[in-house]
């Protein structure tokens, strides 16, 4: 049995846990945490060359003719950015770096540029604006790869485009303005076309003019990227909910802490679809409970934090991973 995923039954999943050494019983505890996902590998492609209507992240969407292009109203969310090129504006003309790392010339074009990027963004962020096309997913071929939740439509496209200038940390700004959206499509994949993103008014990928790489700016999308869905089975890492009590909190790796690190049942994929995450700081999870429950996450101490995730368990436990 190969201890590499994707683990499509819970006895594959089984195998690989006890070849990494994880007890009997502490099998039998992450087997029932165990959750279904399709890791979405992606393979660079042109665009040109991925179908119409098929899963991919980045290139241009596929759209029914008269669907309006998502957008933003103008909002503050990009105002700590803001403050960041100042800041560094100013450090440059205090020339306050170490000597040696810039050379006058150096600071003379860090400031042009570092200027041009601020009153380019400035306008930007107190103006309407596109969301940038993210990702698409074929809801149908991905049904045909193995159901994962009942709850999902198995028709159409699932569609996610998201401020990738401004790159908010939440679906809302303070003034409760959408940052980005989800749509689900169920237009016939004959009738759509795809579709140029309008300018979003700053290069979403921006290479230095110094750079060796003979790549243009790229001002509207992202480099494209064909999925190929595959279906494994996923478990907590050691800061998700169920297993922080009994782990994190007190210094331990969790049981399978090894075979997270070692076999990662994503495939090399951390993009998915449904699951458990993969964790980048803190359980998603327990944010969403807190802020439903408008409560302030105490963060002065383990103890503290502790205390806070057991009672916010049952309101965690509401909140299920879409995508990744």
């Amino acid at each position: 049995m190969a201890t590499q995923g994707p683990f499509r039954t819970l006895e594959e999943l089984a195998a690989s846990l006890a070849s990494a050494g994880v007890s009997a019983t502490d099998q039998r505890i992450l087997l029932n945490l165990a959750l279904p996902s399709i890791a979405l590998q992606s393979k660079s492609a042109d665009d040109i060359d991925i179908p119409i209507g098929a899963s991919k992240i980045g290139g241009a969407p596929d759209l029914p003719p008269d669907f309006p292009w998502p957008t933003r109203g103008p909002t503050t969310v990009g105002d700590m950015s803001l403050a960041g090129i100042q800041d560094l504006i100013a450090q440059m003309k205090a020339r306050t770096f170490a000597k040696g790392y810039f050379t006058e010339q150096n600071y003379i074009d860090g400031i042009a540029r570092s200027q041009r990027e601020l009153d380019a963004k400035t306008d930007l962020y107190h103006a309407p604006a596109p969301l940038t096309f993210v990702m698409q997913l074929d809801l149908e071929a991905l049904a045909t790869v193995q159901p994962v939740d009942p709850d999902l439509p198995q028709r159409g496209r699932m569609l996610l485009f998201y401020d990738m200038i401004a790159r908010p940390w939440f679906a809302r700004d303070k003034d409760k303005r959408p940052l980005f959206q989800i749509v689900h499509d169920t237009t016939p994949k004959a009738k759509l076309e795809r579709r140029t993103a309008p300018d979003p008014g700053y290069p979403l990928v921006n290479f230095s003019d110094d750079d060796p790489r003979d790549v243009p700016f790229l001002r509207n999308h992202m480099p494209a990227a064909r999925f190929m869905p595959v279906f494994t089975h996923t478990l907590p890492d050691n800061k998700t909910q169920p297993m922080f009590s009994r782990s994190y909190a007190v210094g331990k790796d969790v049981p399978q802490q090894t075979w997270n690190e070692d076999t990662p049942a994503h495939l090399g994929a951390s993009n998915r679809l449904l699951g458990w995450p993969e964790l980048i700081q803190n359980d998603m999870r327990i944010e969403l409970a807190a802020r439903d429950q408008k409560q302030e996450l105490p963060t002065s101490s383990v103890a503290a934090y502790t205390a806070a995730v057991e009672r916010l368990a049952f309101e965690a436990e509401k909140w299920v991973l879409l995508l990744q």
